[in-house]
């Protein structure tokens, strides 16, 4: 099984594994973890074409800024909400589903000496999670990073090495996605991780 692309950037590491496990196609396709529900679950779900959002200005903060507690948090929705606009893509919708997963995901990263998507039996973590919380989807995706120390351009920092790598970009301009669920956490060192949680609603 392909495990995806590790990249640093100075201090920056990011992590972007997908699994896009199509039914039927019997292949793993590698950029951004990517999780496809069954067929049954997706009976019915939309197209994955949408109208992009007439906007002059970058994303609004409204619905995001009431989900998304801690500034660092909020800022990098906007800078993901930014990239899309900027590439013709809709918006995505603050997710308070996931909110606690992202963070708990973000949390997870700082015990560990690398950036995983997958648990000890070689899982995607990020299946259990959302299977576990009762989040629906058709198509998830997750993005991983940590940076070494507090930095007041952290977040812009970030968003560019993100965009940088393709498995990461693909996630962050995924076109059928239309929730986000941004998570950070710090610990003791100022070493700071975050996680992107990405899904289309079935």
């Amino acid at each position: 099984m392909k495990r995806g692309v590790l990249a640093g950037l100075s201090g920056l590491l990011l992590l972007a594994v997908v699994l896009t496990a199509r039914p039927g196609s019997g292949d793993v396709d590698v950029a951004g973890a990517r999780l496809d529900t069954p067929p049954s679950a997706a009976a019915g779900a939309r197209a994955n074409g949408r109208a992009v959002p007439e906007l002059a200005t970058a994303p609004s903060r409204g619905p995001a800024s009431a989900l998304l507690a801690t500034p660092l948090e909020l800022a990098l929705f906007e800078l993901a909400n930014a990239d899309r606009l900027r590439n013709g893509f809709p918006l995505v919708q603050a997710d308070p589903t996931m909110l606690g997963l992202a963070r708990a995901r973000a949390a997870a990263q700082l015990g560990q000496d690398a950036l995983s998507h997958y648990d000890a039996a070689g899982q995607p973590v990020i299946a259990g999670l959302l299977a576990g919380g009762g989040v629906e989807y058709r198509l998830a995706g997750e993005n991983l990073a940590r940076w070494v120390a507090a930095d007041p351009a952290g977040p812009e920092r970030m968003q560019r090495a993100l965009m940088g790598s393709p498995s990461h970009r693909k996630n962050i301009l995924e076109p059928s996605f239309d929730w986000l669920a941004v998570g950070a956490a710090t610990d003791a060192s100022g070493r700071i991780a975050f996680a992107q949680i990405f899904r289309e609603a079935p």
